[in-house]
C-alpha cells in the first residue's frame, strides 16, 4: 500500500506541475494575451471530458476494484470496458458537436480558430485518458500509472520545448503538450483493457498489496476529492453502478464546471488579456492542493479501513488528524505563497502579469478553504453521504456563477478570481459541518491553525506589498515560524504534543 500511495503522489505532482509548467512557459514567452488562449482552450478540452465522466470516473474504479476483490472477475470487466466504452463515446459527441456548432461559441469566447480543431481532438483524447486511469486504479496497478504518467510527462517537456522555440510562423497549437501526453498515455496503458479481466481476484500486475478499496487518484491539475478529483471511500453495499455514477456525477460535476468554466465566462465579457492574467493565478492551485492530495493518500488505508469496519469513532479520530496535517501544510505552503506572490508571479511570468497579484490570492484562499474540506469530503462521498457533498457542489457553482455575473464586468480576471472563492466557501463549509455531526470530526485544532496562519500570512502581505523581491524573503521567515511554533506546540518533538 506504501508503494502505491508514494506512486500515485508521483503522479499527482506529474499532473499538477505540467498544467503549472505550461502555464509559465506560454505566459513568459507569448504574453497574457496568448496565455488567455491557452486557458480558454484548455477549458474546454479539459473541462468538457472531465465533467462528462464526473461520476462515471470513479465509478470505474469503485466497481472495478469491488468485483476485483470479490474475485468477480468477469463482472469487473464489463463494469470497466462498459464504463470506459460509455466514457470515450461521450468525449466523441461532445467534440462532434461542438466543432459542429464551433462558430456559434469559438469567437464569442475568443479561441482563436487555428486552436478550435486541436482542442476538440484534446476532448476525445482526454476522455480515454481519464477512462484508462480509473481503470488502472482499479485494477489496483497504480504504480503503473505512475510509469505510464512520468513517460507521458517526458512527452509533454519535449511538446511544451517545440510549443516555445517554434518561430512564430511555425508554431504548433498551444494545446500540443496536452495533446502528445494523452497520445503517449493512452498507447501505454490501453493494455489494461485486456488486462483487467485476466488473472487472480486482484492480480495486479505491479505486486501492489490489495485491500479492495483503493483511491481513484483522479485529479485535475492536482485536484482533491472535494473538487471532482475523486474520493476514497469504499463502494457501499445495494447501490448499482449506474445509479452510483448519476450520483456522484451532480456535486463532483458541478465542483469542476465551477474550476473550467471560469476562463470561459472571464472570456465572453473581457478579452484574452484578462483570462491570461486569470489562468496565470489559476495555476498556482494545483500545486496547493498537492498538500490534502499527499495528506489524503498518506492516510487513506487507517481511514479506509477504519470506514470499512464502521468503526465510527476510529474514523473521526483519523479524520481530526488529517485536518491538523493539511492544516499545517496549507499554513506552509499557501500562506507562504500569499505572502510572496505578487513577486513570484513577476518572477514566473514576468514583465506585464502584475496585475494577476490580484487574482492569485483568491485563488490560493480557494484553494485553502477546499484543502481543509479534503477528510470530510473523503468521509461523505460514499452513498450515505453523497447528498450532502452533492448539495456543496451545485450550490458553491451557484454561488460562484451568481458572483461572476456581479463581478466580472466591472473587475475583469480580480472579479472571475473572487466569484471562484466565494463558491469555495459553501463547497468546503457543508461538508466540514457533516463531517463533525456523522463522524464527530473535531475541526478546532485545524480552524485556530488556519485563522492564524490567514491573519499572519495577510498582515505579512500587506506590510511588503510593495516590496518586490523583499516578500520573498518575508515569506521564507513566515515558514519558518509556522514551523518553529508547530515544532513548540507538539511540545519539542516532531512526535509529542496531545
Amino acid at each position: 500500500m506504501a508503494g502505491d500511495t508514494l506512486a500515485s503522489l508521483v503522479a499527482i505532482v506529474v499532473v499538477g506541475g505540467s498544467l503549472a509548467l505550461h502555464g509559465v512557459v506560454v505566459g513568459r514567452a507569448f504574453g497574457d494575451a496568448v496565455l488567455g488562449h491557452a486557458g480558454l482552450a484548455l477549458a474546454v478540452g479539459l473541462g468538457l471530458p472531465q465533467i462528462a465522466g464526473a461520476g462515471l470516473v470513479p465509478a470505474i474504479t469503485r466497481f472495478t476494484a469491488a468485483r476485483r476483490a470479490a474475485g468477480d472477475v468477469r463482472g469487473a470487466r464489463r463494469a470497466a470496458l462498459g464504463a470506459f466504452a460509455v466514457l470515450v463515446t461521450a468525449g466523441v459527441v461532445c467534440a462532434t458537436f461542438a466543432s459542429l456548432a464551433r462558430e456559434s461559441w469559438a469567437p464569442r469566447i475568443g479561441l482563436p480558430a487555428a486552436e478550435v480543431s486541436p482542442t476538440l481532438a484534446l476532448v476525445a483524447l482526454e476522455s480515454m485518458y481519464i477512462g484508462l486511469k480509473a481503470i488502472l486504479y482499479g485494477a489496483n496497478r497504480a504504480r503503473s500509472y505512475a510509469r505510464y504518467e512520468a513517460m507521458a510527462g517526458l512527452g509533454f517537456l519535449a511538446a511544451l520545448a517545440w510549443l516555445a522555440m517554434a518561430p512564430a510562423e511555425a508554431r504548433p497549437p498551444l494545446v500540443t503538450p496536452f495533446l502528445v501526453a494523452d497520445v503517449i498515455f493512452v498507447l501505454l496503458a490501453v493494455s489494461v483493457l485486456r488486462a483487467v479481466g485476466e488473472g487472480g481476484a486482484m492480480s495486479s500486475g505491479d505486486g501492489a498489496e490489495s485491500s479492495g478499496v483503493v483511491a481513484t487518484g483522479i485529479d485535475v491539475g492536482g485536484m482533491s476529492a472535494v473538487d471532482g478529483g475523486g474520493s476514497v471511500t469504499p463502494v457501499s453495499p445495494g447501490i448499482g453502478m449506474a445509479r452510483y455514477a448519476a450520483l456522484a456525477s451532480v456535486g463532483a460535476g458541478a465542483s469542476i464546471a465551477r474550476l473550467r468554466l471560469v476562463p470561459i465566462g472571464l472570456g465572453l465579457v473581457h478579452g484574452a488579456g484578462e483570462v491570461g492574467l486569470l489562468h496565470a493565478a489559476l495555476v498556482f492551485f494545483g500545486p496547493v492542493m498537492l498538500v490534502p492530495r499527499a495528506v489524503e493518500l498518506a492516510l487513506f488505508p487507517a481511514l479506509a479501513g477504519a470506514h470499512g469496519r464502521g468503526e465510527r469513532v476510529r474514523f473521526g479520530e483519523r479524520a481530526t488528524v488529517a485536518a491538523r496535517a493539511i492544516a499545517l501544510g496549507l499554513a506552509l505552503i499557501a500562506g507562504g505563497l500569499v505572502v510572496a506572490g505578487p513577486a513570484l508571479v513577476g518572477f514566473a511570468y514576468g514583465p506585464g502579469f502584475e496585475a494577476a497579484a490580484g487574482p492569485l490570492i483568491f485563488v490560493i484562499l480557494a484553494a485553502w478553504s477546499l484543502g481543509l474540506a479534503v477528510p470530510a469530503i473523503v468521509a461523505l462521498s460514499g452513498a450515505d453521504g453523497i447528498a450532502t457533498v452533492n448539495t456543496a457542489g451545485v450550490l458553491g457553482l451557484v454561488t460562484s456563477v451568481i458572483a461572476w455575473a456581479l463581478l466580472i464586468p466591472p473587475f475583469g480576471a480580480l472579479g472571475a478570481a473572487a466569484g471562484f472563492a466565494l463558491g469555495s466557501v459553501p463547497t468546503a463549509l457543508i461538508p466540514i459541518r457533516a463531517a463533525a455531526i456523522r463522524y464527530g470530526v473535531r475541526w478546532r485544532p485545524a480552524a485556530s491553525t488556519s485563522a492564524i496562519a490567514v491573519t499572519t500570512a495577510a498582515a505579512l502581505a500587506w506590510a511588503v506589498r510593495d516590496g518586490g523581491t523583499l516578500s520573498i524573503g518575508v515569506s521564507a521567515v513566515y515558514v519558518v515560524m509556522v514551523l518553529a511554533l508547530t515544532y513548540r506546540g507538539l511540545g519539542g518533538s516532531p512526535r509529542g504534543g496531545r
